[in-house]
């Protein structure tokens, strides 16, 4: 496990040339003014372009994350993150907490999968159920996909032990103070009164919210689960605490009973928004029977043919995501290639090519459904997420770097 902190650079580090505050109201900077106020408020339209900007870049390192946060609003905000891989167990788990500096505001978001990193794939790929405790005598059995639970799994301690500080008016990084920084802390001595003093008094924390993109998404969603439904947690959600749950493109995590378990959380009702941009085939995954999507759901809206994805608007849908058409030919081809690891090479290969013979009919079935749903892996890309949640007024669409081109 790597824990990694920061301190987002002051506002002169951030736009060393140009005025904090400039004549030009197309640029503005930080993006929004007042954003912790914002935040606590829950205005609906900001806050998820934050949270799609934060899962986005998170798949950046703690420094750029923390500054782009600053850039949004969050100026002094103070960043932790918990890193944990192992590839063999097919976990590849980065969290980030950002906390304002008032202490009012905390966010939590996960990476989603890497591209380039073999172990977060896999981990999509590992379907098997595992089951999630539920209070006795519920009468549910709620199961979520393996790779996602043991990848939140794998960080949750440490995220844990953040927000507890949070909630009690401290600083996230509550719980490193007794050790040296294992990574550079950020530029210059930005944090050396932070590390000073972590159990400094903070306002009173007022909102929380959690989000990601794809396998963040998911992790996303388990870590609201058990923030809302475990009594241990209690304290740290308090009443009202845990304002939002936005998950952008993510994957069915969990049963229908999973689902209704979750919704039926006082302190979740209502808090999870999950957002599927176009085609996105990974809204559609896994191809795990009995697996659901469930709170509000926003599809993306084009306002012409021809518009860029910053033109674009969420709408809320009343349609089911429908799993994609994968359950047989998936399960077979997943069971193939875990035989290649504990059986001769030659005697799997022949069996792939029998199955691709036999399975010729089916797979062109499946060729055909997703040519007809026309899914898109490009449409996956967390770049689509954000220009769709960039709110536009009066003909200015705000980025996360404050329009300065």
């Amino acid at each position: 496990m790597k824990r990694q902190f920061t301190k987002a650079p002051p506002s002169s580090k951030l736009r060393p040339v140009k005025s904090k505050s400039p004549s030009d109201p197309s640029a503005p900077f930080p993006v929004y003014q007042n954003l912790v106020d914002t935040m606590v408020r829950g205005d609906e339209d900001i806050v998820r372009h934050v949270c799609a900007v934060l899962a986005a870049w998170a798949y950046s390192d703690i420094d750029t994350l923390s500054e782009i946060m600053a850039r949004m609003g969050l100026e002094d905000n103070v960043c932790r993150s918990i890193v944990v891989h192992n590839n063999a167990m097919l976990v590849s788990s980065t969290s980030y907490l950002v906390q304002s500096a008032c202490g009012r505001v905390v966010l939590l978001a996960y990476r989603g999968t890497d591209p380039f990193d073999v172990a977060t794939w896999a981990a999509d790929a590992d379907v098997n159920p595992a089951l999630v405790p539920v209070p006795p005598g519920a009468g549910l059995q709620p199961s979520v996909h393996g790779g996602f639970y043991r990848n939140q799994r794998a960080t949750w301690f440490d995220v844990a032990e953040g927000l507890q500080g949070a909630a009690s008016k401290k600083s996230i990084l509550v719980g490193l103070d007794h050790a040296d920084p294992p990574v550079t802390v950020g530029p210059g001595d930005l944090l050396k009164d932070e590390l000073a003093s972590p159990k400094a008094a903070r306002n009173d924390l007022e909102a929380i919210y959690v989000t990601g993109h794809s396998l963040g998404a998911a992790m996303a969603i388990i870590a609201a689960y058990k923030l809302g439904t475990e009594a241990e947690y209690a304290p740290i959600v308090g009443t009202g605490r845990l304002k939002g749950v936005h998950c952008f493109a993510p994957p069915m995590v969990g049963n229908a009973d999973f689902a209704k378990q979750w919704l039926a959380a006082p302190a979740l009702r209502g808090k999870l928004s999950t957002y599927v941009y176009e085609n996105d085939l990974v809204p559609h995954l896994p191809p795990v029977p009995g697996f659901v999507h469930f709170g509000r759901t926003f599809v993306s809206k084009k306002p012409d043919p021809g518009a860029d994805p910053s033109q674009y608007e969420w709408a809320e849908s009343t349609e089911v995501v429908k799993q994609a058409a994968l359950s047989a030919i998936g399960e077979t081809a997943l069971g193939l290639v875990g035989d290649l690891t504990t059986v001769h090479v030659v005697d799997r290969l022949l069996d792939v090519a029998a199955f691709l013979g036999t399975a010729r009919e089916p797979l062109r079935k499946f060729a055909d459904s997703f040519r007809a749903r026309r899914y898109s892996l490009y449409d996956h890309a967390p770049t689509n997420y954000v220009a769709c949640s960039q709110p536009t007024s009066k003909g200015i669409t705000r980025t996360e770097f404050g329009n300065d081109f």
